[in-house]
């Protein structure tokens, strides 16, 4: 449209040989002012599959500080409603005939209420649906992992990163072994399936290193 590029927050552009960076756009608060996706907007969106068009964001943000995250949202989260979150869930499965979701928030159980809500409306439901998430190991209890099982969840996925304490106190996650043993044993008494996150070649990690990671996924056998 031929705009004055200088009028736009958040964008760098160069003009006259010169590299201009406009001051960040502030953040939107109110997510639920956003528009739902328009999936039909995507490139062939026929190629994808229903489940591919589950993918679903129900919040922005992640309040922890781990050494290899690149904190795209300055370390703050911001919740979509329930009630946003179904239309989306209800849009998507009428016009994909979607069963199997996926919620890609960073880490989907920071704000437990926000879960319980979101599980109680869903399983309110006239239908049933399957969904996946990823969190941490420190944010799951025997009562949640319960009523997301119930809702639907049928996959966990979890950052384990390493099986050094050396190294995983390198990434500055904020997690022990004991919490990672924990939430496995956790998850694999109540049968839901979970996926682990492992990490190899971070700084300053050794053959050795490699080894007690290799050692420690055999200890807390996850499904995936």
């Amino acid at each position: 449209e031929k705009r004055n590029f200088s009028n736009l927050p958040g964008i760098s552009f160069r003009k006259d040989g010169k590299v201009i960076h406009n001051p960040d756009r502030k953040f939107v608060e109110n997510l639920d002012s956003i528009p739902l996706p328009d999936r039909e907007a995507l490139m062939h969106p026929t190629n994808y599959s229903s489940e591919d068009m589950g993918v679903i964001l129900t919040s922005r943000g992640c309040p922890y500080g781990c050494s290899y995250c690149f904190h795209m949202w300055n370390r703050r989260v911001r919740y979509r409603s329930v009630d946003s979150i179904m239309e989306e869930i209800r849009q998507i499965r009428a016009k994909y005939r979607t069963s199997q979701f996926s919620f890609k928030d960073d880490s989907f159980t920071v704000k437990r209420g926000h879960v319980v809500d979101l599980c109680k409306a869903i399983l309110n439901e006239p239908y049933k649906i399957g969904w996946s998430c990823t969190t941490r190991v420190d944010l799951l209890d025997e009562e949640l992992v319960r009523l997301m099982k119930k809702a639907g969840c049928n996959l966990v996925n979890l950052g384990i990163e390493s099986g050094s304490e050396k190294i995983l106190k390198e990434t500055e996650k904020g997690i022990n072994h004991g919490q990672i043993r924990k939430a496995a044993k956790l998850l694999n008494r109540n049968r839901l399936f979970w996926g682990g996150y492992f990490m190899v070649g971070l700084p300053e990690e050794t053959e050795e290193d490699i080894k007690l990671t290799f050692e420690f996924l055999k200890e807390i056998k996850p499904y995936y």
